[in-house]
C-alpha cells in the first residue's frame, strides 16, 4: 500500500489486509488493481503477483469488459458506488454472485478507488429454497445435463469472449475449460474462416437466430469442423450469446470424399472418351503409316549406299516414324489393356531411360536445368510394362525440365519404398498398402488450379503451358498409372516448385531376366509359308514384301473367310492375322474357326490398336505371337521366326 505517516497508517493497512470481505484498491484512471487484500485472493483463486498491475478484466475475464466499464464510469461520476449486484468469475472458471460498493479517495496524492466486494452466492442460492431442495441441486442437476451432452455448450459475452464452457469441449479440441475462458471465441477459429465471423455474432447479439459451420483449431494444432446453433441471451444485464458446438467433421469429410470420387469419377469417363476416339484414330492412321515407314526402310536395303534417294527415303522414314510415336501416344491414351504381368525393376527402367539418346536430347534442350537422380537400392519390384513406365520416365522427366523456364532450377527424379494410409490424394484416393514411389519434383513456378485440373488432358500442357513434344505425356502418363493401378499425387508451392508423386502396388517377386532379342540374321526364313490376312490391300503388300526379303514364302486373303477356305486346301506354317477386318469375320471369329479345324497351328495377330479386350481373347486360345502396326522390319521378321521356331 501507499506509504503515509506511521502509526495510523500501519493500523489502516492491517485492517485492510486482515479484513473479512474481499477489498482491492486500483487507480482512478487507468484502472490497474494497485493491492489487493488476503481475502480477495482466497475468493477469487488468483496470488497477488498474478493481479497487480492488471485490469479486473484481464485476469481471464474475472469481470466482463462492459460490465467493468459500467461500474468504473458510475464511481468516476458519483464518487460512491453502493452495494452494486454484478457476477464475476474465479479463477478456476467458477461464476460467482458479488456485491461491489466503491469509493475514491487519494491516498499520497494519487486518486484511487478502494473497492469492497462480498460474495453472496450462497444467500441468491438459499432464497430459491423449494421443498427443502436448494437452487444448488437444481443447478448441479442441469450442469451433469448439460455436461452429458454430446454437443460442446458455451456461452460469450458482448466482446465475443468465452464466459462459460461445458468441459467436453476437450474431447472436441483438446483444452481444459480455463484454457479458453476469457479468451475470445475468434482465437480458436481456423484462419481461412475469420471472414464475417465477428458480423454474424453481432447480428445474433442484435436478436438474430443462426447456425453456421466453419472450422477451429485444436489444441494439438489439427482443424475440426464443427456446426454452430446460438441466440442471444435473453433476460440479463449483461447481455452475449448462448450456443452449443457440435462436431461434424466425420460428416464433411464424408461429403467431400463423394464429390471428389464424383469429380474423379467424370474425369476418368471424359479420358475414357477421349481415349476411345484416339484410339479409333489410331487405328486408321496406323494403316496409312506402315506405308511411309516400312516402304522406305524396304527400298533402302536395296538401293546403293551412294544412291542420291537415300537421303531423302530416309527423311521419309523419320518422318513416318515421329508420326507412329505420336499415333503410340494415342493408342496409350487409349489404354486399351496394356500387359502389366511383367515383374519390373523401375530402378533399372529408369537406368535405362538415363542412357538413351532421348535423355541426352533432353539435357542439352535444357542446359540450364541440373538433373538429379536418387534411386533407393532396397527398391521393391512391381508389376508392369517396361515400355510404358519408360515412356512415363520421359515425360515426367521432360515435363518438369519445361516447367522451369529459361530461369535456373533442378529437377529432382526419387525412387523410394513407401507405407501408406488411405487418403484423399489430389487425383482421387490413394488406398492402404505396401507402395514403389516416383517422386519427379521441379523448381517452377507454382501450378494454378485450373492447371492442376486440365494437366492431365492431350494437348492442354501444349497449348496452355508451352510444352513441348506431341502434347500427349502427360496423359501418357496418366494412363500408366491407371493401367498399373497405381495413383498419382500432386503438390505445388510457391517458391518450391512442383512435385508429381506415383504410386504403383510393390510386389515381393524375384525379378526374371529379360529375353534377349537376337534380330541378326537368325531372324530369317527358310522358305517357310506365311498367310498374310488383311482387309487392306496396302497392309498385306507390304507384309508380303517384306517377309519376302527376308526369306519366307507369302501367301495372303483379303479377309476371314478367304483365309479359312485357304487353309482348308493348302497349308501355312504361321498366320499372321489382323485383328479389324470389314466386311466379314473379324479377326477373333477366324482364330475361332481355325483353332477349331486345327488347334496347332500358328497364329500372329496383328492390330493398329495396342492389347485390346480381343487380342487377349484370341492369345487366350492360342495365339502366341502379337505385332502392331506401322510394322518394323526387324520386329515382324523375329516374332515369326520366334513363333516358327516355339515347340
Amino acid at each position: 500500500m501507499y506509504a503515509g505517516s506511521e502509526d495510523g497508517l500501519y493500523r489502516m493497512s492491517r485492517v485492510f489486509f486482515d479484513a473479512p470481505c474481499m477489498m482491492a484498491i486500483t487507480a482512478s484512471d487507468e484502472g490497474r488493481i494497485i493491492e489487493v487484500n488476503t481475502r480477495f485472493e482466497l475468493e477469487t483463486g488468483y496470488s497477488r503477483d498474478e493481479l497487480v498491475g492488471r485490469a479486473m478484466t484481464e485476469c481471464r475475464d474475472m469481470v466482463s469488459s462492459a460490465e467493468w466499464t459500467s461500474i468504473q464510469e458510475t464511481v468516476a461520476k458519483e464518487t460512491l458506488l453502493s452495494n452494486h449486484e454484478f457476477v464475476f468469475r474465479t479463477k478456476s472458471g467458477m461464476l460467482r454472485d458479488g456485491l461491489i460498493s466503491g469509493t475514491i479517495q487519494n491516498l499520497n496524492e494519487n486518486s484511487c478507488v478502494i473497492w469492497v466486494i462480498n460474495d453472496i452466492t450462497e444467500q441468491k442460492n438459499s432464497m430459491y429454497c423449494r421443498d427443502g431442495k436448494t437452487f444448488q441441486k437444481s443447478e448441479d442437476k442441469y450442469r451433469r445435463l448439460v455436461e452429458d451432452l454430446n454437443e460442446v455448450v458455451y456461452s460469450l459475452d458482448q466482446q465475443a469472449c468465452i464466459t462459460y464452457i461445458s468441459p467436453n469441449v476437450k474431447e472436441l479440441a483438446g483444452y481444459e475449460c480455463s484454457e479458453v475462458l476469457g479468451k475470445p471465441f475468434t482465437d480458436f477459429v481456423y484462419h481461412e474462416d475469420l471472414t464475417g465471423r465477428m458480423e454474424r455474432f453481432q447480428n445474433i447479439i442484435n436478436g438474430s437466430v443462426s447456425a453456421t459451420e466453419y472450422r477451429i483449431v485444436t489444441k494439438s494444432g489439427g482443424v475440426r469442423w464443427v456446426r454452430t446453433a446460438a441466440r442471444p441471451i435473453s433476460g440479463s444485464d449483461s447481455g452475449g450469446v448462448r450456443g452449443v458446438l457440435m462436431d461434424i467433421t466425420e460428416r464433411v469429410l464424408a461429403e467431400e470424399e463423394r464429390e471428389e470420387l464424383k469429380k474423379r469419377f467424370l474425369y476418368d469417363r471424359k479420358m475414357e472418351a477421349v481415349g476411345a476416339l484416339a484410339g479409333g484414330v489410331a487405328h486408321d492412321l496406323n494403316n496409312v503409316l506402315t506405308g511411309l515407314v516400312s516402304l522406305p526402310e524396304l527400298m533402302l536395303m536395296e538401293i546403293p549406299e551412294d544412291s542420291s534417294l537415300r537421303e531423302p527415303l530416309s527423311t521419309i522414314r523419320k518422318s513416318g516414324e515421329k508420326a507412329a510415336t505420336m499415333v503410340q501416344d494415342l493408342l496409350s491414351m487409349a489404354r486399351r489393356g496394356v500387359k502389366i504381368d511383367s515383374v519390373v525393376s523401375l530402378n533399372r527402367v529408369i537406368e535405362d531411360y538415363l542412357k538413351t539418346p532421348e535423355y541426352e536430347l533432353l539435357r542439352k534442350y535444357h542446359p540450364h536445368v541440373r538433373f538429379e537422380v536418387r534411386l533407393d537400392e532396397t527398391l521393391c519390384n512391381i508389376k508392369g510394362s517396361p515400355v510404358h513406365l519408360a515412356k512415363t520416365v520421359m515425360n515426367l522427366l521432360s515435363n518438369a525440365a519445361e516447367a522451369i523456364g529459361k530461369g535456373e532450377g533442378y529437377v529432382r527424379l526419387i525412387t523410394e519404398n513407401r507405407r501408406v494410409k488411405a487418403y484423399m490424394g489430389t487425383y482421387g484416393r490413394v488406398g492402404e498398402g505396401e507402395y514403389v514411389v516416383l517422386m519427379v519434383s521441379d523448381t517452377g513456378a507454382k501450378m494454378s488450379s485450373v492447371d492442376r485440373e486440365r494437366i492431365f488432358e492431350p494437348f492442354y500442357a501444349k497449348k496452355i503451358l508451352g510444352r513441348s513434344g506431341t502434347g500427349m505425356g502427360m496423359t501418357v502418363v496418366w494412363g500408366c498409372v491407371q493401367d498399373h493401378r497405381g495413383y498419382i499425387d500432386l503438390e505445388s508451392e510457391e517458391s518450391k516448385g512442383t512435385t508429381l508423386t506415383l504410386y504403383f502396388p510393390a510386389v515381393h517377386e524375384v525379378l526374371q531376366d529379360e529375353e534377349r532379342k537376337n534380330i541378326e540374321s537368325s531372324c530369317d526364313g527358310k522358305g517357310e509359308v506365311i498367310l498374310v490376312v488383311d482387309d487392306v490391300a496396302e497392309q498385306r503388300e507390304i507384309a508380303s514384301l517384306i517377309l519376302s526379303n527376308r526369306g519366307y514364302s507369302v501367301a495372303t486373303a483379303p479377309g476371314g473367310e478367304e483365309a479359312i477356305e485357304y487353309l482348308e486346301k493348302s497349308r501355312a506354317d504361321v498366320v499372321l492375322l489382323d485383328m479389324i477386318m470389314d466386311p466379314g469375320i473379324d479377326g477373333l471369329e477366324t482364330v475361332k474357326r481355325v483353332f477349331r479345324k486345327n488347334p496347332h497351328q500358328k497364329v500372329i495377330i496383328v492390330s493398329g490398336y495396342s492389347e485390346s479386350a480381343q487380342v487377349k481373347e484370341a492369345m487366350q486360345l492360342g495365339a502366341a505371337g502379337y505385332v502392331t502396326k506401322p510394322y518394323r522390319i526387324e520386329t515382324l521378321a523375329m516374332t515369326v521366326r520366334r513363333e516358327l521356331d516355339r515347340r
